[in-house]
């Protein structure tokens, strides 16, 4: 067994607009009853990784409400851990806003975990990755750095992706971003295995402002470590805008687009709550949808995800629609293309209708 330090970065993770007031990314609400977060963390502990940690960039105690005891990804309560890190430096000074300078302040948990190896991964690809099979890789090769990359042939329509060129032994040549100037792409999906040795040098020597992945690229350009690339064969979803959440949510509806993802030997932790059953009332009408706990639905909804404890009154319709927990939409409301955030009450007869390529976002103050 290795030993080993994993931890979810996420000051990688995108800011999407129509969040960026409610909620940070990784809590944000996915598919009704989980968070971005959940899917990184699960990914570790799968993994047989027990020593994990989240690298915060803003609204530590969300994430820590989400958390709760930290218990429900941890299978190892003897001697694993989940902590929360944070720099509270970040809030004053962007400067100190960075994943090495949390790391930095929180150097701690590497003395507690004492690694081997040091995983670090953006929780904004929503992926099913096995970390035995790379650290496997990472130690036989004797490399300073991993660099975990998916194969593409849709490179033109990857914007705000970064990726890496390699030589035929795997050595990693090169990292930019991509200019969408080929098909064929290799691309970095922000999951890095480090030497412990080595993560310690980029600690020591790495300025303000940088981060992580800015610290793997200077060393392939100067030359610095041993840093090669290691394949990802599975489904990748890039959660990168408010369009790629609202589609990818939808689109994982689909029982064989949803199989990628999900599956009986690979569990998807999540905080649970002590909710009862959703209720489908009589004369109600609910196809292809997600529907959690604690919802109750006296009209229609199709093709829609619906969160904890929503209320969906009688004559009321509900089509292409994601709602968060505890929204409440009106008697013969007719909702469609659109994100209800927490809370919100859709008045008795609204007419909310936005289109596929610009859903609408609602949430109390609008």
């Amino acid at each position: 067994m290795y030993r080993v330090l994993a931890l979810c970065n996420t000051h990688s993770s995108p800011e999407i607009e129509e969040f960026k007031d409610e909620r940070s990314f990784p809590i944000i609400p996915f598919l009704g009853r989980y968070t971005f977060l959940d899917f990184t963390l699960s990914n570790f502990s799968n993994s047989d990784i027990d020593k994990m940690g989240i690298l915060v960039r803003n609204n530590p105690q969300n994430i820590s409400m989400h958390l709760g005891n930290n218990q429900s990804w941890n299978k190892n309560t003897k001697t694993g851990f989940l902590y929360t890190l944070y720099d509270e430096r970040g809030i004053l000074n962007e400067n100190y806003n960075t994943d090495i300078s949390n790391l930095k302040l929180n150097a701690w948990v590497l003395e507690r975990a004492k690694p081997q190896y040091v995983v670090i991964a953006s929780c904004h690809y929503l992926i099913r990755l096995d970390y035995r099979d790379a650290l496997k890789f990472h130690e036989e090769n004797k490399n300073d750095v991993t660099i975990i990359y998916k194969e593409s042939q849709r490179g033109k329509e990857l914007k705000s992706i970064t990726l890496i060129k390699f030589t035929r032994s795997g050595v990693v040549s090169e990292m930019k971003e991509n200019d969408l100037s080929k098909d064929h792409v290799y691309a970095d999906i922000e999951s890095y295995i480090f030497n412990y040795e080595f993560l310690l040098k980029i600690l020591e020597h790495e300025g303000k402002g940088i981060s992580f992945k800015e610290a793997i690229k200077i060393a392939i350009e100067t030359k610095k470590g041993k840093i090669k690339a290691y394949p990802f064969l599975g489904s990748v979803q890039a959660i990168l805008t408010f369009k790629d959440y609202v589609d990818t949510s939808l689109k994982l509806l689909s029982y064989q687009k949803r199989k990628d993802l999900f599956n009986s030997n690979w569990p998807i932790y999540t905080r649970t709550h002590d909710t009862p059953p959703s209720k489908i009332c009589e004369g109600s009408e609910v196809t292809n949808s997600f529907v959690a706990n604690g919802s109750v639905i006296a009209g229609k909804v199709h093709s829609s995800i619906l969160s904890r404890n929503v209320s969906v009154e009688e004559g009321a319709e509900v089509d292409e629609t994601l709602i968060f927990s505890e929204a409440i939409i009106g008697k013969n409301a007719t909702i469609k293309h659109a994100v209800i955030e927490r809370g919100v009450i859709i008045k008795e007869g609204s007419c909310l209708i936005g289109d596929e390529e610009h859903p609408l976002y609602i949430n109390k103050s609008n």
